[in-house]
């Protein structure tokens, strides 16, 4: 079954009652952002009803890009990342059918590192994410309020820290991670070699 005969991007998560699509899309109001003073695209994340097929901007920021959308376990609450420059800041933001401003986003980290791949654990008390805030690419985690905020430090789940097998060899772009009970599933890429000696006999 088709849902859009034409989009701009692609679909990040669906409620979990089947009801609204969170999908990948382009503010074309945006403040200028490069050397040239031109105004480029910003990223946002809108929302499509299923029945009617009408999308809507659900975020936006005239001075980050919006990625990662997912929503909670109990379709209440959609985390995310917004990226500005080097930085990515992962945000959580109440579920609407109307737009949310920004004052109304609960910042999960700090924006001092790469945060990025936002996902909730299945009790909705957690969110797992990718990380470089120690020098590597690792998976980390923050424990949730019932409200969405934050609750002590993040603390790191899984170190990828040699050369040989990190997180870091696969593109930003390419890499996904999954949470489910008790599991997490993400691609990563080993490199390995081999040594010959060849027999001038």
């Amino acid at each position: 079954m088709t849902i859009f005969e034409k989009s701009e991007g692609g679909i990040w998560d669906y409620s979990p009652d089947g009801t609204w699509l969170l999908t990948h899309g382009k503010d074309r109001r945006s403040t200028p952002r490069n050397n040239y003073n031109e105004a480029l695209d910003r990223v946002t994340i809108d929302m499509a009803d299923r029945s009617t097929l009408r999308t809507t901007v659900f975020l936006s920021d005239p001075n980050s890009d919006l990625f990662q959308a997912h929503f909670s376990p109990d379709g209440r609450w959609v985390t995310f990342n917004a990226n500005q420059n080097s930085d990515s800041r992962i945000y959580i933001a109440p579920f609407s059918t109307h737009p949310v401003p920004k004052e109304n986003w609960i910042p999960i980290t700090d924006g001092s590192a790469w945060d990025d791949k936002p996902r909730f654990y299945p009790d909705g008390k957690l969110i797992f994410f990718i990380s470089d805030r120690d020098g590597f690419r690792c998976i980390w985690a923050q424990r949730l309020t019932s409200d969405m905020h934050p609750f002590d430090a993040s603390f790191p789940v899984c170190h990828f820290h040699s050369a040989r097998r990190s997180l870091s060899n696969v593109p930003i772009g390419r890499m996904d991670l999954a949470v489910g009970p008790g599991t997490l599933i993400f691609n990563q890429v080993e490199y390995s070699g081999n040594l010959w000696l060849l027999d001038r006999k």
